[in-house]
């Protein structure tokens, strides 16, 4: 087929033009009518990172502990394990455990324990 060159151009109707955001691009005349550019003072500043950092603190304090027990022959439990507590570290103050290093007598101090287990062939124990 053979293009001409007003097909270069061609575009379908109804078609919108969208424009440059006019206060990106717009060159003030007069310097007193030019918007003020607040400024932000350092002790305000720090004032709310405190704030905000105190906020965080309190809520990371207030989280459930969760622990996630896995055992595994072949690394694959283990794999899943570390992403589930991955997956609810967004909720939870998570951490990985080993079967073998975890000790049975701290099992009452658990708040939510979850626990990752693989059979053998079909199901086996």
């Amino acid at each position: 087929p053979v293009f001409h060159q007003e097909m270069l151009n061609y575009i379908l109707s109804p078609f919108y033009y969208y424009q440059v955001e006019p206060w990106k691009t717009h060159i003030w005349q007069d310097g007193k009518l030019r918007p003020r550019r607040r400024e932000i003072r350092l002790r305000v500043l720090v004032k709310a990172v405190l704030f905000a950092s105190t906020l965080m603190r309190k809520a990371m304090a207030s989280r459930v502990r969760a622990t996630v027990l896995f055992a595994t022959e072949t690394g694959k439990s283990e794999v899943l394990a570390r992403d589930l507590a991955a997956l609810f570290s967004y909720a939870f103050t998570t951490k990985v455990v080993c079967m073998n290093q975890y000790k049975a007598s701290t099992l009452e101090d658990e708040e939510l324990l979850l626990v990752v287990t693989s059979t053998f062939g079909n199901g086996d124990p």
